[in-house]
C-alpha cells in the first residue's frame, strides 16, 4: 500500500508531500490541473522509463519518493531479498527516483542503487495502474489470451511451452538447413577437398610471408650491404693485408699506455673501467658485424627462389579473398571442420530427427495440458465476468470465452494424428465475446462494444482479479471515462467493493465516485506571473462538498448543487 509521496521538480509540481490512506482515495480537480501529473510520478516508482522532458522549467534534476507499506504483499520480501535488497524493516519499503538532465537517471531501492529492470519487476507487485485508454487493449486478441492465462495461473505452464517451442524450430531450422544443403553436398564436399588439398600442400607457415618479404629486400640490397658491412669490419677489427689495425687494436695499445698512467698516478685508475666498457661493446658488435658478413653468402638463385614462393603466397590470398597467410591457414581449419560435419551429416539429421520426435511428445502433453486449463478457466471468467457486469448496470449483458485450438492438414506440428498451427504461446486461438443487450447473440468483442461498455468490462476484469491476486494497491486513471447517470453509481458502489480489500486510488470526473471515497483529494493549477505550479490537497468534509458541488456543475455556492453533493456524501 501507498502511504506516503514526495515528488520535487517533477512538470509543473515544485514541491509536494502527500499521504495517502487505505481504502477508497479520490483525486479531481479541473482540466489540466496536473492529475495526469500524478500518474506519471506514480510511474516513476513502478520502474517506467522516463528522460529529462518531465524535469520542471529551471531545474537540473527532479525526484519522486514513495514509502509503502508491503505487510498484504506476501511475495514481495522473497523478491527483495533474491534481488539483493533484504528488509531491514519487514512491513516498510522505501523508492526513490531521480531524474538528470546530463541523462544519469538512478534509482534506489530502501537505500540501496538498484537496476531499472529489478525495480520493474518489483513494481509489478506493488500496484496494477490502468489507464483512461487501456481498456482498448481488450479489443487486441493476444490481451484477451494474456487475461485467460492470468485468471487460470498459466504463467509457468506458458514458460515450459514457450521454451519447448523455441527447441523444437531450432531443431527444425537445422534440419531444413541440412535438408537443403543435402542436395549440393556432394559438389561442396570435392570443393572443400580440392581447397584443403591446395592449402596443405602449400605448407603455408604463420609469419612467413614478412620474413619472405624482409629477406628478399636484403638480398636485393646485397652488393652495398657486403660493401657496408666489410668496411665496418675493417673499423673495427682491422685487415691483416693492410697496415690499418682496426679500433680494437687501437684499445690494446690505450690500455697499455693507460696502464702505465695509472702506475705512476693512481688518479688514472677509474678511467680504465670506462676503456674496458668500451672494449667490451666493441668486441660485441664486431662479432654482430662477423656474423652478419657470413650471412651474406647468397647462392645465384636464391632470390628468383624467394620470389616464386611469394607469388604462391600472393596467388592463394588473392584466391581465397583474404588479407593475410594466417586468416588463409584459419579458414583452411573452418574447412576442415565443415567437411567432418558433412561427412557425419547423415548421422546428424538421424539425431535431429529422433530429439523432434521426443519434443513433440512432451510438448503435445504440455500444450494439450495449457489448452484444457484454458477452456476450464474460460468458462469460470466468463461466469464471473457476467456476474460483476452485472453488478456495473448490466443485468442482460452475457459474456463467452472461446477457446479454439489452430489445426488443419497444412499445420507443421502434429501430435496424436492431429495437425496444429503452433506458436510461442501454444495452439490456442483465444477470443471474447460479448453482447450487452437481452435476445442479442454474443459477438466478438471487438466489434459490438462501445467505449463506456469497453470501460466496465476492464473494471469487471480487475474486481475480478482483484479477488485472487495479491496486488495491494489498483490505480484507476479516469476509467469513468464514457459513462454517467445510474451507471455512474453502479461503478462508484464496484470501486468501493474492490477497495475493502485493496487500497485504490482514482482519478475521475465524476461526482458519484468522488463522493464514494474514503480519502478525497483536489488536485489545483496556481498560477502567478512568473511560474505555475500543481498542489494537491486532501479535503475536509466541508471542503469535499463544496468541490462535489463544482463537479456537478456549480460555483461552490449555489445552493442545489451543494444539497445534491451532500446527498451523494450521506450515501458513502
Amino acid at each position: 500500500m501507498l502511504v506516503e509521496l514526495h515528488i520535487k521538480n517533477f512538470a509543473i509540481i515544485d514541491e509536494l508531500n502527500l499521504t495517502l490512506k487505505p481504502g477508497f482515495n479520490v483525486f479531481t480537480g479541473e482540466t489540466g490541473a496536473g492529475k495526469s501529473i500524478l500518474i506519471d510520478a506514480l510511474n516513476q516508482i513502478l520502474g517506467e522509463r522516463a528522460d529529462s522532458t518531465v524535469i520542471r522549467t529551471g531545474s537540473e534534476t527532479c525526484t519522486v519518493d514513495a514509502l509503502l507499506d508491503i505487510k498484504d504483499s506476501p511475495h514481495l520480501p522473497q523478491l527483495l531479498d533474491e534481488s539483493g535488497f533484504p528488509l531491514e524493516n519487514e512491513n516498510e519499503l522505501l523508492i526513490r527516483r531521480e531524474l538528470s538532465r546530463s541523462g544519469k537517471n538512478r534509482c534506489w531501492i530502501n537505500g540501496q542503487l538498484s537496476t531499472l529492470a529489478t525495480l520493474q519487476k518489483i513494481g509489478e507487485e506493488l500496484a496494477d495502474l490502468h489507464g483512461q485508454h487501456d481498456h482498448q487493449s481488450l479489443l487486441k486478441i493476444q490481451q484477451q489470451l494474456e487475461f485467460l492465462d492470468d485468471y487460470a495461473e498459466n504463467g509457468e505452464l506458458r514458460i515450459q511451452v514457450f521454451k519447448g517451442w523455441k527447441e523444437l524450430r531450432a531443431i527444425l531450422d537445422e534440419l531444413g538447413r541440412l535438408r537443403e544443403s543435402d542436395s549440393r553436398k556432394q559438389t561442396r564436399m570435392e570443393d572443400l577437398k580440392y581447397q584443403l588439398q591446395e592449402i596443405e600442400g602449400a605448407a603455408l607457415q604463420p609469419g612467413e610471408e614478412e620474413t619472405l618479404k624482409s629477406t628478399k629486400e636484403r638480398l636485393r640490397n646485397s652488393e652495398n650491404l657486403f660493401q657496408l658491412i666489410d668496411g665496418l669490419s675493417a673499423e673495427i677489427i682491422g685487415r691483416e693485408s693492410t697496415e690499418h689495425p682496426g679500433i680494437l687494436s687501437s684499445l690494446a695499445r690505450c690500455k697499455a699506455l693507460l696502464d702505465e698512467l695509472t702506475r705512476m698516478d693512481p688518479l688514472w685508475e677509474s678511467h680504465q673501467e670506462l676503456l674496458e666498457q668500451a672494449k667490451i661493446a666493441l668486441d660485441q658488435l664486431g662479432r654482430e658485424v662477423a656474423d652478419y658478413h657470413s650471412k651474406l653468402d647468397i647462392e645465384p638463385d636464391q632470390l628468383e627462389q624467394i620470389e616464386e614462393r611469394l607469388d604462391i603466397l600472393h596467388r592463394l590470398k588473392r584466391k581465397y579473398r583474404c588479407e593475410s597467410i594466417e586468416t588463409l591457414m584459419e579458414d583452411a581449419i573452418r574447412w576442415k571442420l565443415e567437411l567432418e560435419g558433412l561427412n557425419h551429416q547423415e548421422e546428424r539429421i538421424q539425431d535431429l530427427e529422433n530429439s523432434y520426435q521426443k519434443e513433440s511428445i512432451k510438448m503435445g502433453n504440455l500444450l494439450s495440458t495449457l489448452s484444457e486449463s484454458r477452456q476450464k478457466a474460460a468458462a469460470k471468467l466468463a461466469a464471473a465476468l457476467q456476474k460483476e457486469l452485472a453488478e456495473l448496470g448490466m443485468p442482460h449483458a452475457s459474456f463467452k470465452i472461446q477457446v479454439t485450438p489452430r489445426t488443419g492438414n497444412e499445420k507443421w506440428f502434429k501430435y496424436r494424428e492431429t495437425s496444429y498451427d503452433l506458436t510461442q504461446t501454444g495452439w490456442d486461438d483465444i477470443e471474447f465475446f460479448f453482447s450487452a443487450n437481452p435476445g442479442e447473440p454474443a459477438k466478438p468483442l471487438s466489434k459490438v462494444a462501445s467505449g463506456g461498455e469497453l470501460s466496465r468490462v476492464m473494471l469487471a476484469l480487475k474486481a475480478t482479479f482483484a479477488k485472487t491476486d495479491s496486488i495491494p494497491t489498483l490505480i484507476f486513471d479516469e476509467i469513468d471515462a464514457g459513462i454517467g447517470g445510474q451507471i455512474a453509481h453502479c461503478l462508484a458502489q464496484k470501486l468501493k467493493q474492490i477497495s475493502q480489500n485493496r487500497q485504490v486510488l482514482v482519478i475521475t470526473h465524476l461526482p458519484a465516485i468522488a463522493a464514494r471515497a474514503d480519502a478525497h483529494y483536489q488536485v489545483a493549477k496556481l498560477q502567478d506571473k512568473q511560474t505555475t505550479s500543481t498542489q494537491i490537497t486532501q479535503l475536509s468534509e466541508t471542503e469535499r462538498k463544496v468541490e462535489i458541488s463544482r463537479m456537478l456543475g456549480g460555483n461552490g455556492a449555489d445552493k442545489t448543487s451543494l444539497k445534491y453533493a451532500e446527498e451523494l456524501l450521506e450515501q458513502k
